[in-house]
């Protein structure tokens, strides 16, 4: 009865490395599709960002050009302003401005 008892025992625990195998091998299967699947989720983010990235770029871009070629058109119409003075205007402004810096000239 003795051997009978023992081949029952070692039987039991061949089933039990056996089910531990099983198992084992079902959490390495569950740990390896959680690793795709935050990968996956990990990438998909990564593209978002990426896409966000360059449109959040190309909108500073936009704005800064517009910004530039406002303040060229501001330069170029305050140039032509001054271009267009006369110049017996900017002799007298000239003197105006070097006989307050005498002494004794300034009004």
């Amino acid at each position: 009865m003795g051997k009978g008892i023992l081949a029952d025992i070692v039987r039991v625990e061949e089933e039990i490395r056996i089910r531990l195998e099983g198992e084992r091998q079902r959490a390495a299967a569950l740990v390896a599709e959680a690793r795709r699947e935050r990968d996956a989720v990990i990438a998909g983010e990564e593209e978002r960002l990426r896409e966000e990235l360059d449109r959040a770029v190309a909108a500073a871009r936009e704005e800064t050009t517009r910004e530039a070629q406002a303040r060229m058109r501001d330069a170029a119409a305050r140039a032509a302003r001054l271009a267009a003075l006369d110049d017996g205007f900017l002799r007298e402004r000239v003197r105006a401005r070097l006989a307050a810096l005498l002494p004794g000239g300034g009004p």
